[in-house]
């Protein structure tokens, strides 16, 4: 097969579009898409599924409107806490870890920071 060289720039939006863009929602809401990988804190393979969706705002989009209700149940799940101390320390715990994830796997990207 012969693939001329002027196609390849078209081939590789079309496969891109294709292979991303379209299902970056299925990878995300999948049984063993974002929310299992925040809840199970795999810091590998959500810097890997940012790596791939990086550089497409719909799919970057997907991963956030994943994540922010993942942070926001970690956050209210202190509002149970009955002693002040217990609930502060929660809290800051909680905002440590989500820091940290965000640090690890996020870097630099201030749509993360804000979710």
């Amino acid at each position: 097969f012969y693939l001329d060289a002027s196609t390849i720039e078209k081939l590789y939006e079309r496969c891109r579009r294709e292979l991303i863009i379209k299902r970056a929602g299925d990878l995300s809401t999948m049984e063993t898409g974002a929310l299992m990988m925040f809840e199970n804190k795999q810091m590998d393979d959500l810097s890997l599924l940012y790596k791939l969706f990086k550089g497409e705002p719909e799919a970057i989009h997907e991963l956030c409107k994943i994540m922010k209700p993942y942070c926001t149940a970690r956050m209210e799940a202190h509002l149970k806490e009955e002693k002040t101390v217990d609930f502060i320390t929660g809290l800051q715990k909680t905002m440590a870890d989500l820091q940290e994830m965000i640090d690890t796997c996020f870097p630099n990207d201030q749509v993360f920071e804000k979710a």
